[in-house]
């Protein structure tokens, strides 16, 4: 008993200590700066000294002091910053040479003349310095220490483009110590920081004729007064003569600086209330309208949030990635200069560098706020035309919650997908504070901002102070904000619906908020705040006014993921081109049409369809074209549906196509046949292990079935043959498999396909032993006589033979040491389990002369099917084996593999060498196989013009077996140009799949 209870308490004290505490206690660590550092523009380093005041004002004795040392974030390609960035598809650092890479080293900490050991921790950009003797509460400590730093080039925040310098995260500066303790963290691209207040002094060394600006007042008499031009492009020799620059800055947890022998800088004076303040915009061609910009922000944030406590606000223009713009205390870098930049990097001064929140651990308190405000802070000026940025990010959003894909507004910053760490935090993230502020009244919720921010400045809040601020001011509880809202990765869908007389509000998610009820009656609303349970519904009842319509979320406010059932009265819209669906709207656009085929020709349509902007549930398109030359109505059409709650899958889709063309089959009779094809499908998009991961897999089951329709008059009495098939259906079940690895590097994909088709043939008989002669046929060249038989008709009958094939395939992409250039391998075998006699359902070897001949399930979207001229003859498929040889070589009855294997070339030419071998299991009784070799190879150059889309294939050297019996074949294969294959794939290129593809990008 006694040990049980121990190992409760032990339990229970463990998960204490490895909680969030999210109160933010009511003392505070300081941090006061001395720092004395030196530019060497030649080799890119700085060399310093530092002396940092360390206050314990904690309860807690301290014995070691964490040290953020983020330089060495650049150091190799194994920190957490390369392997974040790597993750994330973003692959400049690791493909950098070392003489472009970063660090920081000669750290040699002391204290009173005593040296310190500095210990390492499981990341290289974070240390632990162990005192001399143990820090006790109230206490302070002196630190010295020497320290260089090796600048990068820019990979991130910190680095150099050429002798343009961004000087950012790049001092050793202690770790929070706060109500959670130590806050270590290492540098990440995607996740920003959490620093200590205190106060700087700053000497900067470098060449004379280099403008600099930093955080903090300059205290060097004739720098940085007046304007100054810039040089724009112009490179400069550095001048032989230094100069030291002095900044000094109070109450901020970080210093930046910037220089450049090019900048130039513009000012104007903003006044608030009590204050002036100067802006600055700095740049190698400095342009005075961003001044306004900055005015905007500093003024709309003075007033909304609370007075801008410094006295300068100053934008630099130079080289960033990690976003359009990084900032600091008083200063931010900004590689887009952009007026909605500009305003959100000044505006990230108040709630980033005033209130300091915790960045990384809770990046929605800074990011989704200061981007809330953003967006108000321009409502009032032009705005451009099209899409914002806003949208864009709502379109992103509603997608990624349609595929479950989404993730809660509340996670650490490090937790996010690339996509989600944008759409989450400074989408999803915004919008709620609108929903609030909208919930609250503007002025209340002004009221509860000012609040917080007074109470909370330079003290660095948590999540509950700043939920425990705004209940106190407006006295309502916000728990369906802060606990519901934020930190949901649900879908807040609510609707309304009439039934037998009575009016329901339903909330189809989980997430309890109140929303904006409507109520109208002769053209007047009265809005009225409710809520419904989770998954429920309310009756809506005993209002005491009287309305004739209702309608949830007039103005668009909340994150309603489905906004179609917001409204009782809905209408119905025809539209052209596409564009945003609207509550209370159900709209159909319309597009004009043409299309082309070789059997077809010219044919116009129409285009119906439902895609908007963002995707929704259900979704279709039907594009019916007419054939002018074949008088035959044409077209393609699907049906998808999209559910979200499978507990098997992420998603789950279910659709329907149909495709409908004329065509001509080799092996039928030599007319047109017109071809409709249906086919259901169901496909499991599988859950994932965690969303960051780049590994994906999906289940898909589709039924194929092609019926064939004669377009001729068929001659019932006399055949042109013993047999005549008058029409032909297909029926087919395909199950695949998929699982793909997107990651950058090796990255891979693997599919498993079992297939099952049911072959069905209507025969026409003819009566062999009574063939006549129809026709003679003389031929001038050689004064032969062809001769053409008719036979006459005995009969029909109906033919049906099963076939079952087992196929897989492997790409691999080998990492060779060049960005975005893998080397390519791809792997394939098949084996016919239940063979048909047809070769047209063989493995195939060759393109047979006729694209799409193998295509029997009618997937691809062809412009000339099955020709016997011309340049798409030589079009060949990339779903199959992918073969690259042309002409008929092959058809294996049992099993067959392929390799094949890419190589890039450096530089810009879209220029791939590629090899294949292929060997199947009777290829040694093969006629032409003299030689009775085991694999047949081929060598050629690709020409990747769109990949996967557009590819041309140059084959330059094959067995020579093959090329004796391309030579002899009817076709004649003897030359380069004959010998050469593309890819033109069209199909699947719907709104959707193209939206995803270019967003994935």
């Amino acid at each position: 008993m006694r040990l049980y209870f121990v190992l409760l308490i032990t339990v229970f004290f463990f998960n204490v200590a490895n909680a969030q505490l999210k109160s933010q206690s009511n003392w505070q660590q300081k941090v006061d700066y001395l720092i004395d550092v030196k530019l060497d523009d030649n080799n890119h380093i700085l060399n310093g000294e530092i002396a940092i005041t360390y206050h314990n004002n904690s309860p807690a004795t301290l014995d070691t002091i964490y040290f953020h040392i983020w330089p060495n974030a650049y150091k190799s390609i194994n920190t957490a910053f390369a392997k974040q960035v790597e993750e994330n598809g973003e692959m400049d650092f690791y493909f950098s040479k070392d003489k472009d890479r970063g660090y920081l080293d000669s750290l040699n900490f002391s204290s009173g003349g005593v040296k310190l050991k500095i210990a390492p921790t499981s990341d290289i950009d974070v240390i632990k310095v162990v005192l001399n003797k143990p820090l006790v509460p109230g206490k302070k400590i002196v630190l010295f220490s020497p320290f260089r730093v090796k600048v990068p080039k820019v990979f991130s925040r910190l680095g150099h483009k050429n002798q343009d310098y961004f000087i950012t995260q790049w001092y050793p500066k202690p770790a929070v110590f706060d109500v959670n303790g130590w806050n270590p963290m290492p540098y990440l691209n995607q996740g920003e920081f959490y620093s200590e207040f205190g106060s700087f002094k700053v000497r900067i060394s470098l060449p004379d004729n280099y403008t600099i600006v930093a955080t903090g007042e300059c205290q060097t008499e004739g720098e940085l007064v007046g304007s100054k031009k810039g040089t724009g492009s112009e490179t400069l020799l550095s001048s032989s003569k230094f100069k030291t620059v002095e900044f000094k800055a109070e109450n901020v947890h970080d210093f930046a600086w910037f220089a450049s022998k090019r900048f130039g800088y513009e000012t104007k004076l903003i006044k608030l209330k009590n204050k002036e303040v100067l802006a600055r915009v700095v740049a190698s061609e400095p342009k005075k309208k961003h001044l306004d910009y900055i005015e905007t922000a500093v003024t709309y944030y003075s007033d909304k949030v609370g007075e801008y406590p410094y006295s300068h606000a100053t934008v630099v223009h130079g080289e960033l990635k990690a976003g359009g713009g990084m900032e600091y205390p008083m200063i931010t870098i900004c590689d887009n200069m952009g007026r909605d930049v500009i305003i959100h990097e000044v505006g990230h001064n108040w709630f980033y560098g005033i209130l300091g929140s915790n960045e990384r651990t809770y990046p929605w308190m800074d990011e989704a706020i200061n981007s809330f405000y953003d967006q108000n802070a321009t409502k009032d000026t032009a705005q451009s035309k099209g899409l914002s940025n806003e949208d864009f990010i709502e379109i992103v959003e509603k997608d990624q919650l349609l595929t479950n894909e989404n993730q809660p507004i509340n996670l650490h910053s490090e937790e996010y997908t690339s996509m989600n760490y944008g759409v989450s935090i400074y989408g999803k993230g915004s919008r709620v504070f609108y929903h609030l502020r909208d919930y609250l009244g503007e002025d209340l919720f002004d009221k509860c901002m000012r609040n917080y921010y007074e109470e909370w400045k330079f003290k660095h809040p948590l999540p509950d102070d700043m939920h425990n601020s705004f209940e106190k001011t407006c006295g309502e509880d916000l728990d369906w904000f802060f606990q519901d809202l934020l930190s949901s990765s649900e879908k807040l869908d609510y609707g309304v619906e009439q039934r037998k007389g009575n009016y329901f509000l339903v909330n189809n998610g989980d997430v309890e908020a109140p929303m904006p009820i409507s109520f109208s009656s002769n053209g007047v609303d009265r809005i009225i705040w409710m809520t419904a349970p989770a998954y429920g519904e309310k009756k809506i009842e005993n209002l005491g006014i009287e309305y004739d319509d209702i309608r949830i979320d007039t103005a668009g406010i909340s994150f309603d993921l489905f906004p179609s059932n917001n409204e009782l009265k809905e209408k119905l819209a025809l539209k052209f081109g596409m564009g945003k669906d609207k509550p209370g709207v159900k709209e159909m656009y319309w597009l004009p049409t043409i299309g082309w085929n070789a059997y077809d020709k010219t044919m116009l349509g129409v285009m119906l369809h439902n895609y908007s902007f963002s995707n929704k549930p259900f979704q279709y398109h039907i594009m019916p074209m007419y054939s002018f030359n074949k008088n035959s109505l044409n077209g393609i059409a699907e049906v998808n549906y999209t559910n979200t709650k499978d507990s098997f899958a992420y998603y789950t889709e279910f659709g329907f196509k149909a495709m409908s063309y004329n065509f001509r089959q080799p092996g039928f009779v030599e007319v047109d046949y017109k071809y409709l094809k249906l086919a259901p499908y169901i496909t499991w998009h599988l859950p994932k292990s965690r969303l960051r991961s780049s590994l994906s897999r999906q289940f898909k089951v589709q039924v194929d079935h092609v019926l064939f329709k004669p377009q001729f008059e068929f001659n019932n009495d006399t055949l042109s043959g013993p047999r005549t098939e008058r029409a032909r259906n297909r029926s087919f079940i395909t199950g695949v498999y998929n699982v793909k690895n997107d990651r950058k590097l090796n990255g891979y994909q693997f599919e498993l396909m079992a297939e099952v088709g049911r072959i069905s043939n209507k025969v026409v008989l003819g009566d062999l032993g009574n063939k006549q002669i129809r026709r003679l046929y003389l031929d001038t060249t050689d004064n032969s006589i062809d001769t053409i038989f008719y036979f006459p008709n005995i009969g029909e009958k109906n033919e049906a033979e099963i076939f079952a094939r087992l196929s897989g395939s492997f790409k691999y992409n080998v990492d060779i040491g060049m960005k975005n250039k893998p080397l390519e391998l791809r792997f394939y075998g098949s084996w016919l389990l239940k063979e048909y006699a047809n070769a047209l359902y063989k493995n195939s070897v060759g393109s047979a002369d006729r694209a799409g001949y193998y295509d029997y399930r009618f997937d691809d979207v062809l412009m000339h099917r099955n020709p016997e001229y011309g340049m798409f003859r030589n079009q060949i498929s990339n779903r199959r084996d992918f073969s690259k040889f042309v002409g008929p070589i092959a058809q294996s009855d049992k099993w067959l593999i392929s390799a094949n294997l890419t190589v890039p070339l450096p530089g810009r030419v879209p220029l791939k060498p590629y090899a294949e071998i292929i060997a199947f299991n009777d290829m040694e009784d093969l006629i032409f196989n003299d030689s009775e070799r085991k694999f047949f190879y081929n060598v050629g150059v690709e020409v990747e013009i769109i990949p996967n889309r557009l590819e041309v294939f140059i084959n330059l050297a094959q067995s020579a077996e093959v090329s004796e019996y391309q030579e002899s074949t009817y076709i004649g294969i003897d030359n380069l140009l004959e010998r050469m294959t593309f890819v033109l794939d069209l199909s699947n290129l719907t709104p959707p799949r193209i939206k995803r593809k270019l967003i994935n990008l």
